[in-house]
């Protein structure tokens, strides 16, 4: 079951982002800010950074993998537009061929490479 992240799941979060990424991280200021939005189930989740009305970055990471990660994705992605998103982006590092793969099969287009701050990134957007 799909829930919503608060404060007390920020040790989680964290573990589980380094879990994926390698990185240590804190996720305390981005619970802590309203407009975002952290969605739970299992071991994993999306992160959603609040960009403008309705625009939302998204950032995955889930101990899923395969079809359940698909499915759990578009679950995340329903009840974010019931919540009033009406776009996705996200900034994918060229070398995580995985992260690439998981946006095309969302059906999230490609909006080509940018050599951002944190490197050369495809940028993805879905509606």
């Amino acid at each position: 079951m799909i829930r919503y992240a608060t404060l007390e799941d920020v040790e989680r979060i964290n573990a589980w982002v380094k879990r994926d990424s390698g990185q240590e991280v804190d996720f305390s200021e981005f619970l802590a800010n309203g407009m975002n939005v952290c969605l739970l189930e299992g071991e994993g989740g999306a992160l959603f950074a609040w960009r403008g009305p309705g625009i939302y970055e998204a950032h995955a990471f889930f101990a899923q993998r395969g079809r359940a990660v698909l499915d759990l994705s578009h679950r995340m992605l329903a009840e974010m537009r019931q919540r009033g998103a009406r776009l996705f982006w996200s900034a994918v590092p060229v070398e995580n061929r995985k992260a690439v793969l998981y946006c095309r099969l969302l059906g999230w287009k490609s909006h080509g490479v940018e050599n951002l701050p944190n490197g050369r990134c495809e940028i993805f957007v879905g509606e």
